[in-house]
């Protein structure tokens, strides 16, 4: 039974009983909205077109105002009228890789938006798909998704089960906008073949702390003019504060508190602005590297903060045989402080991950009780190696 389109009347449409629902406006023969099972909601239009009927997918309803979908739904019914077919005037790309980029538009206009680095692996993870991206999403069939991820999978178990990932996402989109009859990535899950994930555990030890911290003290700086020193503090930074090199870079000047001996890191990866005590090592480092002035705590001599020196990294693994990665950082202050016989909800606060609820003057004595965790973290770390 049709009804009169409303905002109101669309947040308020029920899931369908089965895949999909079609709920038709009273108002504008042929405009409707399409609900699937999951939720989404499109606005879509449907008229006979040489005695068959035709739909075309306008958008998401929460991505267009209902006046403009309904000014969109006039002009295709006016065209449908004339006898051309919606294929013609289709607005949705069909290519794989057409879909990709539909996609990452969405995702970059809803709040809060894709960050470009998210964006940025999507369409390095779907590059393996090579000349499927130019193929239309409706021809790639389940055959195609298993070749790749058995050819993928001898590089990297890992890996490709990230492509898929992300290829899921591509391809649930392409069906939701009736590109795509189904999702072949479904055959992933009907055969069991995800890859087994080892998550990974490396980290500095009793034995490998001393040495890292020994080759930051005489690795050569001038032999990376303008950086080496930055770079250098950055890494020992990472290490007493388990923050994550897209956290640590961005530091700014203004967000250090040196009289309260605090830091803020904004925008984390959860979307957080999370404020985090500094223990004295850091408050030291902090106090030295402020002085300098300028816009970044760690700043690059030829862009905006350093970049997270793999350069430098992959020297200095080749001259002192210590293979390490950043995570390793972050993974060492979180066993550590795990250690330390500490609740899950203190490691994800040390973490960075923001602690909802903390309110009023709680929050005061729960930065004092951090700064005690950060404090003993510090005296062990320093003290592993070696070097007060």
């Amino acid at each position: 039974m049709p009804i009169k389109l409303t905002k109101a009347a669309i947040e308020g449409l029920p899931l369908p009983d089965g895949r999909e629902s079609i709920v038709r406006d009273s108002e504008l023969k042929g405009f409707a909205v399409r609900v699937t099972s999951s939720g989404h909601k499109s606005y879509i239009v449907e008229k006979k077109v040489a005695g068959k009927t035709r739909r075309i997918t306008l958008a998401r309803c929460d991505l267009i105002p209902l006046r403009e979908a309904r000014e969109v739904a006039i002009s295709h019914l006016a065209e449908m009228a004339r006898g051309i077919t919606p294929q013609a005037r289709q607005q949705s790309p069909d290519t794989l890789s057409a879909v990709l980029e539909q996609y990452i538009a969405e995702r970059q206009a809803r709040h809060p938006p894709m960050k470009p680095k998210t964006a940025d692996s999507y369409r390095k993870l779907m590059a393996e798909f090579g000349d499927h991206m130019g193929r239309s999403v409706a021809s790639i069939g389940e055959r195609e998704i298993l070749d790749l991820h058995a050819a993928l999978t001898k590089r990297g178990p890992t890996h490709a089960n990230n492509v898929m990932r992300v290829a899921r996402a591509i391809f649930n989109y392409a069906e939701d906008l009736e590109l795509a009859p189904a999702n072949p990535i479904a055959v992933m899950r009907r055969r069991r073949l995800w890859n087994r994930e080892r998550r990974r555990t490396r980290r500095l030890d009793a034995e490998t702390l001393p040495l890292w911290w020994k080759m930051l003290e005489e690795m050569d700086v001038l032999a990376w003019p303008a950086r080496g020193d930055v770079i250098r503090d950055l890494w020992r930074f990472m290490l007493l504060t388990g923050m994550r090199y897209e956290e640590a870079g961005r530091l700014r000047i203004e967000n250090v508190d040196l009289k309260r001996a605090t830091f803020t890191v904004l925008d984390t990866k959860n979307r957080d602005d999370v404020t985090l005590p500094a223990g004295r090592y850091v408050l030291a480092l902090l106090t030295r590297r402020c002085a300098l002035g300028g816009e970044w705590v760690f700043p690059a001599p030829k862009r905006t903060y350093t970049s997270a020196g793999h350069d430098i990294r992959k020297t200095l693994i080749v001259a002192t045989g210590l293979d390490w990665s950043p995570h390793d950082l972050r993974r060492t202050f979180a066993s550590v402080i795990e250690s330390f016989d500490v609740s899950d909800s203190t490691i994800k606060r040390l973490l960075g991950h923001k602690v909802k609820d903390v309110t009023g003057g709680y929050i005061q004595q729960d930065m004092e009780r951090l700064r005690g965790l950060v404090q003993r973290y510090e005296d062990c770390a320093l003290a592993g190696a070696d070097s007060r």
